[in-house]
């Protein structure tokens, strides 16, 4: 029930019952209608907007607009306050569920095929509503709703009549925020790390602007942190602008290039340059999701919801083996990018698994085959593009697939005794790395039978590799331990190498997944990013009183105390302060200062 804190108005037609949200926009309110007897989720826009004269003005004929739009994805729009009306407010369908911010908050990330899954469906929303010519302008997973009680009498997905529901809520709302006058807070309004570019620019803003909203919202999802994030709105606001972020594959490994060649489309900084409308995201996405076999997304979002503890130990294994299927059907098929994509996708799942690695060698000597076969008849081919795409995340084109390199095979020269198909050009890059890693002699000596008179040198390639996290600890190249890689300009054959880094301090973070990636030639200095990804902390209160603890700023989530939560953490500590509300109304709030490590548990009490 609400109580006298919330100070809730008095509204004719709707008897609000408890507060349910608080955003920059409203509060929102569980709600019984007196007329109808039904519940209902009351929306009332905070004061300093409603007093806003060409906000209240606007208002009426948004909502109107926003209640045409009839979709199974659309929380719908039952009424709208009277011009007359001292409140201003929206009365939509009450869901009872979870928001994808609170999943995200549990979870700290989805997999891909069920963060592709849940796109899906939002992406079915805005096409409904850019068809009815509105931009939705705000998604972003605190608008993204779960039906939970649409799951509960099927949880195993077999009626498909009642599966769970993904609704997008908060249609042009945010586009009321653009009057004139509202900041007069001096806050940024909306979510600076979704907007699009034009968006901030004050440019036209049309339905690649929520192509960029939806691209951002499903990195976050599949990746664990915004593509776009700084210590303060105008810092998101400047590295929105500048279009620049870590590609997803690199930031979490099991995405895969694939759907990262996707999100980069998405999110490029040109809305001309992004997917020419909501229906082509769709469309890669549903591609993607069938190179990973899933051919009923919904069904995924049900067996998620019906056990969210267990599903990513259980969805594990069936993408791989939906993977290595893929792989294989594509090596068949003679797709060696495919190929390369899905099982360097599996591999980031199981490092170092010894059937996977037989497999793509495999893929790796078919290829040097017929590359071999071509050039000995004097065909010029385009080489590499598997034992270049193989190991390597990244590089695709923008609807998902491997981009071929440009690089073409040349006959092998006569005379020089150079093996056909294994001239410097179009030998396979793992092999040339094999036959020279980093840590031994990059030439064979002079006399070595089967040498040429003349050896010829492998291509060189400068690269500098560079950790994002703590830089104690060691870097592995191809399989090698080096201790002095870090920062220093150093030269690798070209080809695919594999790069892993072992922090010192194990306790608060993990080794990054191995990243092979290739090596090609050119004259610049090619950077190479591991990322490392730092452990959960913990948060525990004993010896508290009951109530409610909120650390806003540390996560969205609040802890029932006593109790404990864990914390996902991307960086090595943080600090911020902490609210505790005691059960007992006589007692006030408190607040204090709580520093969480990633990797421990922090113990806190309150008198």
């Amino acid at each position: 029930m609400i109580s006298a804190l919330d100070r809730a108005p008095e509204l004719p037609k709707y008897e609000l019952l408890e507060r349910i949200g608080l955003g920059g926009m409203a509060t929102v309110y569980r709600a019984r209608d007196r007329r109808l007897g039904r519940e209902v989720a009351v929306k009332l826009i905070h004061p300093h907007l409603r007093e806003n004269a060409e906000v209240a003005a606007r208002f009426v004929s948004e909502a109107r607009a926003v209640a045409r739009l009839r979709h199974p994805n659309v929380v719908e729009v039952f009424d709208v306050s009277d011009e007359a009306e001292e409140e201003r407010y929206l009365v939509v369908e009450l869901v009872r569920g979870t928001t994808l911010r609170s999943l995200l908050s549990r979870h700290k990330r989805l997999t891909p095929e069920l963060t592709g899954a849940i796109g899906l469906e939002v992406a079915g929303a805005l096409s409904h509503a850019h068809h009815q010519e509105i931009v939705h302008r705000d998604v972003k997973p605190e608008n993204v709703l779960i039906d939970l009680s649409a799951s509960e009498s099927s949880p195993s997905g077999e009626r498909g009549a009642e599966r769970p529901k993904v609704k997008l809520t908060d249609f042009g709302i945010a586009k009321l925020l653009d009057a004139q006058g509202v900041t007069s807070t001096g806050q940024v309004l909306g979510s600076p790390a979704h907007m699009a570019p034009e968006q901030i620019e004050g440019g036209d803003v049309g339905p690649r602007a929520d192509v960029f909203a939806l691209g951002v919202m499903l990195y976050e999802s599949m990746v664990g942190r915004l593509p776009f994030d700084g210590k303060n709105p105008a810092q998101v606001l400047r590295r929105v602008l500048d279009g620049s972020y870590p590609p997803a594959d690199r930031e979490q490994p099991t995405v895969g290039a694939g759907w990262a060649a996707v999100l980069a489309k998405a999110l490029a900084r040109d809305a001309v340059d992004r997917y020419d409308s909501i229906e082509s995201f769709a469309a890669a996405i549903s591609a993607e999701l069938a190179n990973a076999g899933m051919t009923e997304p919904r069904r995924e979002i049900e067996r998620f919801l019906a056990d969210q503890d267990g599903y990513a130990n259980a969805v594990e294994a069936r993408t791989v083996e939906a993977l290595v299927q893929s792989g294989e059907k594509a090596r068949a098929n003679g797709n060696y990018p495919l190929a390369a994509a899905q099982f360097n996708r599996a591999l980031a799942y199981r490092p170092g698994d010894p059937e996977l690695v037989r497999r793509v060698t495999r893929l790796v000597r078919r290829k040097r085959f017929v590359v071999g076969a071509r050039a000995a008849t004097g065909i010029g081919v385009v080489v590499g593009l598997a034992t270049f795409a193989v190991l390597k995340f990244g590089h695709h084109s923008t609807m998902g697939g491997p981009s071929s390199p440009k690089h073409e095979a040349k006959p092998s020269a006569a005379g020089t005794g150079t093996p056909a198909g294994d001239h410097p050009s179009t030998v396979p890059a793992s092999a040339s790395a094999k036959a020279t890693p980093a840590h031994l002699p990059r030439h064979r000596p002079p006399g070595t039978p089967h040498e040429p008179a003349h050896p010829v040198e492998t291509p060189m390639r400068a690269i500098v590799v560079d950790v994002t996290g703590p830089k104690g600890g060691y870097l592995k190249i191809d399989g090698v331990r080096e201790d002095t890689w870090f920062g220093v300009q150093q030269r690798l054959p070209v080809g695919p190498h594999t790069f892993e880094f072992v922090p010192a301090d194990s306790e608060c973070c993990r080794p990054s997944p191995p990243l092979t990636q290739d090596i090609e030639e050119g004259d610049s200095v090619l950077p190479v990013l591991l990322a490392v990804s730092f452990r959960e902390a913990k948060l525990r209160v004993d010896r508290s009183p009951p109530g409610l603890l909120r650390c806003r700023s540390l996560f969205s989530a609040d802890l029932v105390v006593p109790g404990e939560l864990p914390v996902p953490m991307s960086r090595l500590s943080a600090t911020g302060l902490c609210t505790m509300t005691s059960n007992d109304p006589a007692q006030s709030p408190s607040t204090k200062e709580v520093t969480l490590t990633a990797g421990q548990t922090t113990e806190i009490s309150w008198p």
